[in-house]
């Protein structure tokens, strides 16, 4: 199953002029995924909204949940399960 995650923190919280714990936390998150099981799809920054997002892979949310563990404490992560569009389409095609 796909998951996407969209974590935000509060400008005053950022860690863009602090390199190396920037590095332990938010540039940790695609390794703490690998550990947990689930497969990082793609991951990026919008660094002027303090925005991050992450396509995972994973069977179970308790593994996003575990490769979220660097930051859990930094802000906010909203995780929603995804499809694919055209899978999406063509299963309603199917049921009508």
């Amino acid at each position: 199953m796909l998951f996407h995650i969209t974590h935000t923190h509060a400008p005053e919280r950022c860690l863009y002029r602090d390199p190396a714990t920037l590095a332990a936390t938010f540039g940790s998150v695609d390794a703490a995924m690998e550990s947990a099981g689930a497969r990082v799809v793609g991951s990026w920054v919008d660094a002027a909204s303090h925005t991050f997002f992450w396509v995972v892979e994973a069977e179970r949310a308790e593994q996003v949940n575990a490769g979220l563990d660097p930051i859990v404490d930094r802000g906010h992560a909203t995780t929603r399960p995804i499809t694919d569009l055209g899978e999406t389409v063509r299963a309603r095609e199917a049921a009508t």
